[in-house]
């Protein structure tokens, strides 16, 4: 049985082989947008919030929307130490700055001092407000509303 083979500039090509790479490429094309849609589930979500000051002292961005799961790290760029504080009963004034959704754990960074950041991932859904405990004037407050 004989080959069927076209022929091109300075050779032939086999049919047979012209189909298999044409099967390979429809195969191609259809699994990318099944392999881009994972990537975009799997793949972690950053967000930066920056501790700022002296003057004023705040948290920016002051709020953020983020999809459930996402990791919020906030780094100290301010010469004074910041916390990260969500507790509404702490006891201490700046606690009725503080929002937890039901359901959510109340979080405390503890000192971060310049150049250190810390991070925190949200796995509940709803409305946080947190704040400084070393921020003395009370205005060092940031939000975080939790989607999904």
């Amino acid at each position: 049985m004989a080959r069927r083979q076209w022929t091109q500039r300075g050779g032939s090509i086999n049919r047979r082989r012209i189909l298999q790479w044409a099967g390979k490429a429809m195969l191609g094309i259809g699994l990318a947008p099944l392999v881009a849609a994972c990537s975009i589930v799997t793949r972690p979500r950053l967000f930066n919030v920056t501790m700022s000051g002296p003057d004023p002292t705040m948290f920016l961005p002051g709020s953020l929307t983020i999809p459930r799961g996402a990791t919020v790290i906030w780094k100290n760029d301010d010469i004074y130490p910041h916390t990260v504080t969500c507790q509404p009963t702490e006891g201490q004034a700046g606690a009725s700055y503080a929002k937890l959704p039901q359901g959510a754990q109340p979080w405390d960074s503890g000192n971060i001092y310049t150049g250190e950041t810390w991070s925190y991932t949200f796995t509940t859904p709803g409305d946080y407000l947190y704040y400084s405990r070393r921020d003395e004037s009370g205005h060092m407050l940031g939000s975080i509303t939790v989607i999904g």
